[in-house]
């Protein structure tokens, strides 16, 4: 493979890795609606959290500190379970 295969398969490597990285809420804003998220030692800027619906029927429910988050590209998605908030008992 010569260098510029090399260099591009790198390249796809560290996209493909920050598609999606899971963090924590670090910090809540209301006004306007904003969270931080935590991943690592890095913490990002003001981010929009992402919302379960956004045209005539609205729904959203801003995320708490120290919930999970997933970072993706701009915007934050919704809870999932994690090592930090387990599945509850009942479920699982």
């Amino acid at each position: 493979m010569n260098m510029n295969g090399s260099f591009e398969l790198v390249e796809l490597a560290r996209k493909l890795a920050n598609l999606a990285r899971p963090g924590r809420v670090q910090a809540v804003r209301y006004d306007p609606p904003a969270v931080r998220v935590e991943i690592g030692d890095l913490v990002t800027a003001w981010l929009p959290p992402l919302v379960a619906r956004a045209g005539n029927n609205r729904s959203w429910d801003m995320p708490e500190v120290s919930e999970p988050a997933d970072l993706k590209v701009t915007a934050t998605e919704p809870s999932f379970f994690s090592e930090w908030l387990s599945l509850p008992k009942k479920w699982g």
